[in-house]
């Protein structure tokens, strides 16, 4: 019986392994709507735009523009260069219906930036008022911002804390922040 017990978990522990090696991250370089993507996404240049995207591994990116509305990840957003991130955007902005994200593993954006710090960061990216923008969001997991052009943190609820270093410029407003600003 023991080595029945044992076979059992050897073989659940090989199919565990084995499924998650064959997940592969999904390249973005489009519109992705309404599709649940598992074993994360990679954006690697171009404009990648989630509307009501599930991801569950992750989104990562170094270079390119992020723009997401009303979209889950589970694995946090790292980011280490690229013109803009998006995730949500508030009435003020345009266009309007960019819902806010659920993000939780956290948020780590630095080296997004371009030459005019978010005055141009390209037409997906318009509406964003500079290089990073997060409003109306919910992130678990904190949030680092650093060495970016403008910023803007609105209207967001994140646990885990906020740093913020080194950027243009940075707006941070209306925002619940647990563990420290």
């Amino acid at each position: 019986m023991k080595r029945f017990v044992l076979a059992l978990g050897v073989m659940a522990l090989t199919g565990a392994l084995l499924t998650t090696s064959a997940l592969a991250k999904t390249n973005c370089n489009g519109t992705i709507t309404g599709k649940i993507i598992t074993g994360g996404l990679t954006v690697t240049g171009g404009d990648c735009v989630l509307q009501g995207v599930i991801v569950k591994g992750g989104i990562k990116m170094e270079s390119g523009t992020l723009f997401a509305c009303g979209s889950s990840i589970s694995g946090g957003v790292h980011v280490t260069g690229g013109t803009c991130v998006v995730l949500g955007l508030g009435q003020d902005d345009l266009p309007a219906g960019c819902a806010g994200d659920t993000i939780t593993g956290g948020v780590d954006i630095e080296n997004v930036d371009d030459s005019t710090h978010g005055g141009d960061a390209g037409a997906v990216c318009a509406a964003a008022k500079g290089n990073f923008e997060a409003e109306n969001t919910s992130i678990t997991g904190g949030v680092r911002l650093e060495d970016n052009g403008s910023i803007q943190l609105e209207g967001d609820t994140i646990v885990g804390g906020a740093r913020i270093d080194d950027n243009y410029s940075a707006e941070v407003d209306k925002n619940s922040i647990t563990g420290g600003l």
